[in-house]
């Protein structure tokens, strides 16, 4: 089963559980490894949502761990995932 749709792309379920084990409670980790299961690029994903690529690497590597709720929704329903999502812990 496909859980993640973002544009014509799917993310297969399975590829949810592997995101870092040490992460901590920011979206950083779960956006870079969406986006790269769905192979897009920063661009990709900052043009889709009205963004720059640089704000979207920023959020990657944690250089803004407190993100803004809208951006996060924004992020969210990209991927469709709940903003919730970006702050769970492992184990899916």
């Amino acid at each position: 089963a496909f859980a993640v749709f973002a544009r014509d792309r799917q993310v297969p379920a399975h590829h949810l559980a592997k995101l870092p084990a040490d992460r901590q409670a920011e979206a950083g980790p779960a956006v870079l490894h969406l986006r790269r299961c769905l192979g897009l690029t920063q661009r990709d994903v900052a043009e889709a949502l009205g963004m720059t690529q640089a704000a979207i690497h920023s959020i990657e590597v944690g250089k803004h761990r407190d993100v803004y709720p809208s951006t996060l929704r924004k992020l969210a329903a990209f991927f469709a995932v709940t903003p919730e999502y970006f702050y769970q812990k492992e184990g899916r």
